[in-house]
């Protein structure tokens, strides 16, 4: 499926105009009654990152929202890595929260605390765990509180795309987050030998003990291919 992506603009508000209709009628009502829930269209969207063809995807919600720091990296920079992650060239196809350059980002704490366990009994570093996971959520578009939104936006069916590709592949998925949505989303997902989802809903942490039994070695022999 071609990506959607490549087409976001280059100026906010950063929606796809597939996805606008539907983006602005949330942000004007249930947007507007609680403002946790309006769709952040001042930020890129953050739909996936890293290799298309990793050998671990792990699947969300939506990406989350905070208000920039002095610890974020730079803006250009920030913009730079999303959209290269979003553009057609693998070059760019990385997890940039897993690199060196985003540390001390909100978003590296998220990535590093979900991760660093299958990072250290895969003894990879985080530059190498960054080409070998693919972040894949449920939608693109930020918000500070998840709320399910009444229609399937446009720009999602690429998503959905990208984890029946990794299905077919024979890829671990691990689901952190949306489990119920995802299954419903991609036939075949929830009886796919190579899905599991985290014990806790409220914890991202893929370790041992948050996934089921077997899981965690299954997704560090993935990582360490």
């Amino acid at each position: 499926m071609e990506s959607p992506w490549t087409s976001l603009p280059l100026l906010p508000p950063y929606v796809l105009e597939d996805d606008e209709p539907f983006v602005s009628a949330w942000n004007g009502g249930r947007g507007a009654e609680r403002e946790r829930v309006r769709l952040r269209l001042e930020v890129l969207p953050e739909p996936f990152a890293g290799q298309r063809d990793a050998p671990l995807v792990v699947l969300g919600r939506n990406p989350g929202f905070v208000d920039a720091t002095p610890s974020e990296c730079a803006p250009s920079e920030r913009a730079a890595a999303i959209r290269a992650a979003l553009s057609d060239d693998a070059d760019g196809h990385v997890h940039h929260y897993l690199t060196e350059a985003w540390a001390g980002t909100s978003g590296a704490r998220y990535w590093l605390r979900c991760l660093r366990q299958v990072g250290e009994h895969a003894e990879v570093s985080h530059e190498e765990l960054a080409r070998r996971v693919l972040a894949v959520e449920f939608h693109g578009y930020h918000s500070e509180d998840w709320a399910q939104l009444p229609v399937t936006l446009p720009s999602q069916w690429f998503g959905f795309d990208l984890v029946k590709s990794a299905i077919a592949r024979g890829a671990v998925i691990v689901v952190t987050r949306g489990e119920k949505d995802w299954d419903v989303a991609v036939p075949g997902l929830r009886r796919y030998r190579q899905r599991f989802a985290t014990n806790t809903p409220r914890s991202a942490v893929i370790s041992p003990r948050n996934l089921p039994p077997g899981a965690f070695e299954r997704v560090v022999g993935a990582v360490r291919q």
